[in-house]
């Protein structure tokens, strides 16, 4: 059985299709060195999920593993295991897996009372299977009044 990997990113807005940025990428490319996420001053969002599908949708029985490597300075971050749908592409041939809930290891983080500005997440992400590095994540998280 061949497998695909996701690595998905994800922020309250992006759910909602208003960020370009945080879009899923599929095997052979990844999140790259930093993403940005963005929030409101004392509301929490999740800044990244990871899961993982095989071609032919069947779901892994455990999601990556997600380590906070760098803990935020303005706020707290968590690792949480969700069930939700993923979010391919309709131009993945993965996309037929959107209907599907999967297990996925997400990052919430939650600003400190008051705080705005910007704070930073260092994670890593260990993938089952053919992955042999960890894929490392900065993420930055821009809080606005």
């Amino acid at each position: 059985m061949k497998s695909a990997y996701i690595l998905l990113p994800l922020g309250l807005a992006c759910v909602l299709g208003a960020c370009a940025d945080n879009k899923p990428l599929e095997k052979g490319l990844r999140v790259g060195p930093s993403v940005t996420r963005h929030t409101k001053k004392d509301q929490s969002l999740t800044v990244y999920s990871a899961y993982q599908v095989a071609n032919d949708c069947v779901m892994y029985d455990l999601p990556p593993s997600v380590k906070i490597t760098v803990p935020p300075r303005n706020g707290v971050a968590t690792v949480v295991h969700v069930k939700d749908h993923p979010a391919y592409p309709k131009t993945s041939h993965l996309y037929k897996c959107n209907t599907r809930m999967i297990p996925m290891t997400a990052v919430k983080y939650q600003p400190n009372p008051g705080f705005t500005g910007t704070d930073d997440i260092g994670l890593q992400t260990n993938f089952t299977g053919s992955l042999s590095s960890p894929d490392k994540t900065a993420v930055t998280v821009e809080v606005a009044p």
